[in-house]
């Protein structure tokens, strides 16, 4: 947190993925680094403001610019005697409203 602004940055991620026996690492990796990228920017700057009549303003929905993207380090855990598991959805954790 920039402590004169208040503006709030993320310079660095990692994550430690069991996925069972890993097929794809190249594949894997990304997949969690997407997640991590995509929770990131919800958190610093998910909202969508609404005009007085309830209107969505999506044509000025924030997300991260490309200066603001974390830098994502991936360990992936290869489990060669278990069965392969999907990541889909798992490096954004669980999200509350």
């Amino acid at each position: 947190m920039d402590r004169k602004t208040g503006a709030l940055r993320v310079p660095r991620a990692f994550a430690a993925a069991d996925a069972g026996q890993i097929i794809n690492p190249d594949g894997l990796r990304k997949q969690i680094e997407g997640g991590i990228i995509q929770s990131t920017s919800w958190t610093l700057h998910d909202q969508v403001p609404f005009d007085k009549s309830g209107t969505r303003d999506w044509a000025n929905y924030s997300i991260l610019t490309v200066p603001e993207v974390p830098r994502v380090e991936v360990e992936l855990i290869d489990r060669q005697t278990e069965r392969s598991l999907g990541v889909g959805e798992a490096a954004q954790g669980r999200r509350r409203a």
